[in-house]
C-alpha cells in the first residue's frame, strides 16, 4: 500500500441499549476531495466495503472512515484499504472494560 489514502478511528462504546450488536460505520468524504458525483460514488464504494465484511468485524464496534485527498477511486483499492485497517483492529478482548 503506497501512502495513505483515508484513515479508520474505531471505538468500543455503544448505546446503552446494546440490542444491535453488529458493527457500524461513519463515513466522511468532505468536499475538498471533489464534485458531488465523486463523492458520492466514493461513499457508495466505501460502503459497499464495508457491507461486504461488516461480517468479520467484532460485533459491537463503531468505526469512522474518514477519506482523505489521494484516496482512491476504484474499487479494488477501496476495498484493499478496508481490509488493511480492519486486519488491525483489536479483539473484544483487547477492549477497555466498560465502566
Amino acid at each position: 500500500m503506497d501512502g495513505v489514502h483515508s484513515f479508520l478511528k474505531y471505538g468500543f462504546l455503544r448505546r446503552e441499549d446494546q440490542t444491535h450488536p453488529l458493527a457500524r460505520i461513519a463515513l466522511v468524504v468532505g468536499k475538498k476531495l471533489g464534485p458531488s458525483c465523486f463523492r458520492h460514488r466514493l461513499k457508495r464504494l466505501m460502503r459497499e466495503a464495508f457491507r461486504r465484511h461488516q461480517h468479520e468485524l467484532p460485533p459491537g464496534i463503531d468505526l469512522l472512515w474518514v477519506a482523505r485527498r489521494d484516496m482512491p477511486a476504484r474499487w479494488e483499492e477501496i476495498q484493499g484499504e478496508f481490509r488493511f485497517f480492519t486486519e488491525r483492529l483489536p479483539s473484544p478482548e483487547e477492549w477497555p472494560a466498560k465502566n
